[in-house]
């Protein structure tokens, strides 16, 4: 029989600190420039709620950043497309001056009909 063995204990020096882990973790998966288009996103309802009609900013919601860094608005129905579409270079300027200090810049606003 065998003698039982001492369980593994790292010495203090050999542990990383958590933030070093989640730091590096974030750095390789890109998820701190994610986050941050995330809060762009987030901000696009903050916009709608404050400048645009509420039966507008309800019918609203921000789906996705394309790749050629275009915010994408969903929205759900092709009557408000159209008055969005009429609205656009306002809306597009006012919402790039409300987002100016996010470090993560969009191009502008695309509106696409979802259900």
């Amino acid at each position: 029989m065998s003698k039982p063995r001492k369980p593994f204990r790292a010495k203090q020096e050999d542990l990383m600190p958590v933030q070093g882990i989640l730091g590096k973790i974030f750095n390789e998966l890109d998820l701190e420039k994610k986050s941050i288009d995330y809060m762009l996103m987030l901000a696009w309802s903050d916009y709608a709620s404050k400048h645009l009609p509420e039966t507008i900013s309800k019918a609203t919601k921000a789906h996705r950043i394309s790749k050629d860094r275009k915010l994408v608005i969903s929205v759900k129905s092709a009557v408000v497309i159209q008055e969005l579409q009429f609205l656009k270079t306002k809306i597009e300027k006012d919402f790039l001056k409300f987002t100016q200090d996010f470090p993560n810049k969009i191009n502008g606003l695309v509106f696409e009909s979802r259900s």
